[in-house]
């Protein structure tokens, strides 16, 4: 038995009056509907049983907690913001002072905590971290913020978070989420290093991919244009990788490192960044989603008829600092710009890593 929250995407009522309605699951010998107060969705045949609500879960939890959401008149202004969604950072560039954003910031907050609290979720303080965010000029302006009031529990203000597997820091310059990368890297590499006498060639690499090469290629969007001092770190741990794979000593040279990841056909890790953020783009441009990155992203218009017209190049935004080169508005057009026509035209998504795959190998390793 799962409960519900009544709401108009469930097409159970148009109102949003705070009552629950009791819905079933039901496996009727070999068919499957699903069943919610008075109304039944049609039977389909169902072949194999599954464990109930397995299949349904991201739905069912989507109704539940998520639809009452998108209807209900939330008062703060950054709730009811456009989607509803990262609209922290255009909502606070509207605030003048540190002032108005802490109480803007705690308002919101506060708005969040009561709509949790009405659809039976809390807001946990011990899991809950807050960062400020910009450049080390910027964050001395801030020094009398220490922390953000949710409720009645007082969040501090941390140096670093992790959310999602990155580590992000005040400054954004990627220093401690590289450093967990190579740990992490050089843990699995000594390791690897064990069995690699016991497997064959195909099969070493194989292993090397999915246990190490994937933590470069993982959030390594976030890494573009941070400091080359965290890029070299992940790249000695790439070298490090490719020498056990090919068995060869440590202390060689840097072009002989090279040549190691040239012959492992392994794009360095600057051009690895590269290639995430172009495929980035190019799925934004096509599919549309993620929304949030598709709506920073727009073609060049010009008034004339050029030939950059027709080369579906995106317009790249003014910003009068480094730190901002960073965003993805301003890099992600950089990047897509600096490709050759024939890979902007691509209509798959096969097709475009492969030609940029192959372009970016040859700019990594070009011919003598």
């Amino acid at each position: 038995m799962l409960r519900f929250r009544r709401c108009s995407a469930c097409n159970v009522s148009s109102t949003m009056a705070p009552c629950l309605i009791i819905s079933t699951i039901c496996l009727i010998i070999s068919s499957l509907c699903i069943r919610m107060g008075s109304y039944s969705s049609t039977v389909t045949p169902c072949s194999v049983g599954v464990p109930q609500g397995s299949v349904l879960g991201p739905l069912l939890f989507f109704c539940l907690y998520f639809s009452p959401y998108n209807y209900r008149p939330i008062s703060s202004g950054l709730l009811a913001a456009k989607r509803r969604r990262y609209a922290l950072r255009n909502f606070m560039l509207l605030c003048r002072t540190l002032t108005t954003i802490l109480i803007t910031l705690q308002s919101c907050l506060s708005s969040l905590h009561v709509w949790f609290c009405e659809n039976g979720m809390a807001l946990n303080r011990s899991k809950s971290d807050a960062i400020l965010f910009g450049t080390s000029q910027r964050l001395k302006t801030m020094s009398g913020l220490t922390s953000v009031k949710i409720a009645d529990s007082v969040i501090q203000f941390s140096d670093s978070i992790k959310i999602l597997g990155a580590t992000l820091d005040a400054n954004l310059n990627k220093g401690p989420y590289t450093k967990a990368i190579s740990k992490s890297c050089f843990y699995h590499i000594r390791s690897f290093r064990q069995i690699r006498s016991s497997i064959d060639r195909s099969m070493v690499v194989s292993v090397a991919s999915a246990l190490v090469s994937s933590r470069f290629d993982y959030a390594n969007s976030v890494l573009f244009g941070c400091p080359q001092k965290h890029i070299a770190r992940l790249q000695r741990a790439q070298h490090a990788l490719a020498r056990v794979v090919t068995q060869q000593r440590s202390g060689f040279s840097s072009t002989a490192s090279t040549e190691r990841l040239k012959q492992l056909h392994w794009l360095p890790i600057e051009w690895r960044i590269r290639f995430k953020l172009a495929t980035l783009t190019f799925k934004a441009l096509h599919t549309g989603h993620p929304p949030y990155l598709a709506d920073l992203l727009q073609y060049h218009k010009t008034t004339k008829s050029t030939r950059s017209s027709a080369s579906h190049l995106l317009s790249v935004l003014r910003h009068n600092l480094s730190f901002g080169s960073r965003a993805f508005r301003i890099s992600a057009p950089k990047i897509w710009n600096s490709l050759p026509p024939h890979i902007l035209q691509s209509q798959t998504l096969d097709y475009f890593r492969r030609n940029l795959k192959t372009y970016y190998f040859q700019s990594a390793y070009p011919a003598p």
